[in-house]
């Protein structure tokens, strides 16, 4: 039996070890994906929470002067959870919303991770980027996580999680005497960050856009109607369900919050005519969180014209946690009875 030389071991060796970052990034990922869903529990907050704080310590880890099996350690747990804490954004923001804003920057976020794995696949991230993912990582899981301890979705406290994370680098930068150039990304990411919420890219978590119908023909006692039976294209958003004009249009739409927070919500109605879209009406609802199926409430127009329409559920003056657009023509179409 031939034995390969020692040097040609070595080489291989090297060649996955230049990787073992990048596959630390991908298991943290499918790690979270398989155990996180859209009905989050205390376990889930506690388990977001630690990614943060391991991945800020990896990050300091390597700082020490520590042997080479040390600081390739402390590189893949910083990796695994840095990977773990996006996926958890994937999970707890991407699936929680219908708001299409929201989706763009998840994936940059998720293309800025990868993309910065495979640039620094033969050597460890330098620290910069490191912290700039770290804070922007940070102050979205923190943004979910506070508001289920303090039964409140109020805008002061993404605000604070931001501050909160941007703070802690701060005070790391003095006790571990970093130069200010190493926040050179982290604290434009913060800002860029907080420009996008104020823009409405970032969801108003840890709401989550469970279901919305739009249909005819509505029984309050079981929370059915008449609609389409949905295609696989308006599943994608591709193709829109139609409503008739021989009777009142429904929007009914369930929204899961933290048990103990109270909310309105919004229903705006919006009509697409001479080119664009026109406000035709805005009705609200008072929520309280803590149903599982999430919170369910409803909408009509009485006399809603032929042509395409939209509702937008969204917070009480504040940012648009989905949207459905269907259109309404003349005549009778074939339905079926849909349960919400």
């Amino acid at each position: 039996m031939e034995v390969e030389p020692q040097e040609v071991v070595k080489q291989k060796w090297r060649r996955v070890r230049a990787y073992a970052p990048f596959a630390a990034f991908g298991g943290g990922f499918v790690f979270d994906s398989i155990t996180l869903g859209r009905s989050v529990n205390v376990l889930d907050l506690y388990l977001v929470s630690a990614y943060g704080l391991l991945a800020l310590f990896g990050v300091l880890l390597r700082e020490l002067t520590l042997p080479s099996w040390g600081t390739r350690g402390a590189t893949i747990l910083m990796q695994f959870c840095l990977g773990g804490a996006l996926s958890a954004l994937v999970v707890l923001y991407f699936k929680s919303t219908g708001n299409p804003l929201s989706f763009l920057l998840i994936l940059g976020l998720f293309v800025t991770m990868v993309g910065n794995e495979f640039v620094h696949r033969n050597e460890a991230p330098r620290r910069e980027y490191a912290l700039a993912l770290w804070v922007v990582a940070a102050s979205m899981l923190a943004n979910f996580v506070v508001p289920h301890f303090v039964n409140s979705v109020s805008a002061i406290w993404f605000y604070a999680s931001v501050a909160a994370s941007v703070g802690a680098l701060v005070v790391l930068k003095f006790l571990f005497r970093f130069p200010w150039r190493d926040l050179r990304f982290a604290l434009p990411a913060a800002a860029l960050l907080t420009v996008l919420w104020m823009l409405g890219f970032v969801p108003p978590v840890p709401l989550v856009y469970k279901n919305n119908l739009v249909c005819t023909d509505f029984d309050k006692p079981t929370y059915s109607c008449q609609s389409d039976e949905q295609t696989i294209f308006q599943s994608f958003g591709i193709t829109n369900p139609t409503v008739t004009t021989d009777n009142a249009v429904y929007c009914l739409t369930a929204v899961f919050a933290p048990d103990k927070v109270d909310v309105t919500m919004e229903h705006r109605w919006w009509h697409y005519t001479d080119g664009k879209w026109k406000a035709v009406d805005t009705m609200e609802f008072p929520m309280r969180g803590g149903r599982k199926d999430g919170w369910r409430f409803w909408s009509r127009k009485r006399h809603a014209t032929p042509g395409e329409w939209k509702v937008e559920t969204a917070l009480k003056d504040g940012p648009v946690l989905g949207y459905q657009k269907f259109d309404v023509i003349d005549g009778t179409a074939p339905k079926i009875r849909t349960t919400l």
